[in-house]
């Protein structure tokens, strides 16, 4: 089943975003998103698959998913007990020429930052709250604040509060200094800063960019709950692992087709659509499409016919929305002829 999985991902492959153009999120190649998805396995299976919180989970695995977003599709996963490091299993620098990683607070590592520029891609991950990087220089509202150069951000940082703040700060490594931008994001509901570190540039991507950049993370989420809620990706009431083991990758090449027609319909069709609400209801389409595949039946106007029920039944419900506030704000838009 694993195989399957690979093969799938290698071949369903279909451009769904683009850059807008003008956009500088044009000069990569691709934008990618990881981030790592638990659940429990039988508590028999500990001693295989121990897991963190052993009182309520004793068991328990980790998806690591790398999801590539002009594809808006899973590219990359491995599994883990819950307990092994999610860090291992992030990609690796020498793959990221000409992309954007975008991570969230648990990846974040100076050291594979350094890699990263080194082997020329671009990061944006969330950083602890209590950073306190030497700042070579500090922005507030556009303006250098000459005052707080070359000091610690924890002599200042109190004076920030309220306020969206963009550092270029330094740290050494191997010998040499490296530097990168630390950018504060004011959140007024918790009343304290989210912090994001990244080597954009300044001219390309303001702190209001960044945060919006950093917002379209959200997207793998959205995958990881289709895994869990519309592919049966939960709990398997067997102690044997290798059972597990194929149940898993078999829940994820079933959510892996149905975006796939998801993003088919799209193409075909012109119309921008819902992969939440093509998970919910093409189980029957994708069925009979399976089905005809496996006794040799011709299986084109069953696809036809799947592509048109879900152009029609599963268009995206808030395109404007997702202009202003949600995936595209960052820069992207739909990649087909005629826009939305």
């Amino acid at each position: 089943m694993r195989k399957v999985l690979c093969h799938l991902m290698s071949k369903l492959v279909l451009d769904v975003l683009r850059p807008r153009p003008g956009s500088p999120l044009a000069r990569f190649d691709d934008i990618l998103l990881h981030d790592g998805s638990s659940f429990a396995v039988h508590e028999a299976l500990a001693e295989r698959f121990p897991g963190r919180f052993t009182k309520h989970s004793p068991a328990a695995v980790e998806l690591h998913a790398t999801m590539s977003l002009l594809q808006d599709a899973i590219i990359r996963v491995t599994l883990t007990a819950d307990t092994e490091g999610e860090r291992s299993q992030l990609p690796e620098p020498d793959t990221l020429r000409n992309k954007l990683i975008i991570k969230d607070r648990g990846y974040e590592d100076r050291e594979r930052f350094a890699a990263i520029m080194a082997a020329g891609g671009s990061f944006l991950v969330r950083c602890k709250g209590n950073a306190n990087p030497h700042v070579l220089w500090c922005r507030v509202g556009g303006r250098r604040i000459r005052q707080w150069s070359n000091r610690k951000l924890a002599d200042f940082r109190s004076k920030l509060a309220g306020k969206d703040a963009d550092l270029e700060v330094v740290w050494r490594h191997a010998g040499k200094d490296v530097r990168y931008r630390v950018v504060l994001v004011w959140n007024s509901l918790h009343k304290a800063h989210m912090v994001l570190a990244t080597n954009l540039s300044v001219a390309d991507f303001d702190v209001a960019d960044l945060r919006r950049l950093y917002a379209v993370r959200w997207q793998v989420e959205l995958a990881f709950k289709e895994w869990k809620s519309y592919a049966s990706l939960r709990k398997f009431n067997t102690r044997n692992a290798a059972i597990v083991q194929g149940l898993i990758w078999a829940a994820l090449a079933a959510a892996l087709l149905k975006r796939f027609l998801a993003h088919a319909a799209q193409q075909v069709h012109g119309v921008a659509t819902s992969t939440r609400i093509v998970a919910m209801c093409v189980g029957d389409h994708l069925g009979a499409i399976l089905k005809a595949a496996i006794t040799g039946s011709p299986i084109g106007s069953l696809v036809r016919a799947t592509l048109a029920f879900i152009a029609d039944a599963a268009p995206r419900a808030h395109t404007a929305r997702d202009a202003l506030t949600g995936r595209l704000s960052a820069g992207l838009e739909p990649a087909m002829e005629g826009g939305v």
